[in-house]
């Protein structure tokens, strides 16, 4: 078995050898070189014996020796002739000729492609400045819209505080007038000035009322205008005292707790900073 393995490896290589020399053999007769006709018949000769060889269905070892001898000599005998060295030496030239040709249309086409991208990244940089340009421009934009509606809504919440801060101090006054209106003589006098007297008292009390309803107005004013200014005071970063001269009102503020005094002049108050209480 390995002695019929080896013929035929051994015969598988002449055939290759032989199609070698087939091929270089169309090559030469196929070429438009001018050689002698002894050169030519030796050419078909071994074609001939190749052809049969390849047609017959079993090869012996003699044989494929013998042909491989006679094709042997007779190519050696034919490379001697300076014809066939030229179309061998050619078809080299032709191969790296065509390699050349086909390596260049490749760099042809990776150029094209290089070239083409080179163009689609230029053209995606200039894209991507243009929108970073129109992004810092829509930013500054926004942030100017944004500052503006800031601003706006800062000034109407001040707006709105302030109004609701108008009307409560507006409410607060309103409460505080009808209250010194009604209560007046119980604030400055306390309340035994009217419960507890009698009804002759009381009697004389009203008649003395009618006269006395010009002085108890401008005191009541007086009152109002005093209460007015410490309120205003109060609100002061820095609050100062307030000259008080009315004996009443100043008994009246210092006794409700509402007031302290200046050390240095008891007619001078100011409300009690309430919010140091909390």
């Amino acid at each position: 078995m390995d002695i019929n393995e080896d013929e035929n490896s051994s015969n598988l290589q002449s055939l290759k050898r032989l199609d070698f020399h087939e091929e270089a053999s169309f090559d030469f007769l196929q070429s438009d070189s001018d050689v002698e006709s002894e050169l030519r018949k030796v050419i078909y000769k071994c074609l001939k014996k190749i052809g049969e060889l390849h047609q017959s269905n079993g090869i012996s070892s003699n044989e494929v020796q013998k042909a491989q001898k006679d094709c042997v000599l007779e190519y050696l005998h034919l490379k001697k002739h300076p014809a066939l060295a030229s179309i061998l030496r050619r078809r080299t030239l032709e191969y790296n000729v065509n390699d050349l040709k086909t390596r260049l249309e490749s760099s042809k086409k990776v150029k094209n492609l290089l070239n083409e991208e080179y163009h689609q990244i230029r053209q995606y940089r200039m894209d991507m400045e243009i929108l970073n340009t129109e992004l810092s421009e829509r930013l500054k934009q926004q942030d100017t819209i944004s500052r503006k509606g800031k601003k706006s809504y800062i000034n109407k919440k001040v707006l709105q505080e302030k109004e609701d801060v108008s009307g409560s101090s507006v409410k607060l006054f309103t409460f505080l007038n009808e209250f010194l209106d009604n209560h007046y003589r119980e604030l400055l006098e306390g309340p035994w000035s009217v419960s507890k007297l009698s009804a002759n008292e009381r009697k004389q009390t009203a008649t003395i009322d009618k006269f006395a309803n010009i002085n108890q107005s401008e005191e009541v004013n007086e009152l109002k205008h005093v209460l007015e200014e410490l309120m205003n005071q109060a609100t002061s970063s820095s609050p100062s005292f307030t000259k008080v001269t009315n004996e009443k009102i100043l008994n009246f503020l210092l006794r409700s707790s509402l007031c302290i005094f200046d050390p240095r002049d008891p007619s001078l108050l100011k409300f009690v900073p309430f919010a140091d209480e909390f």
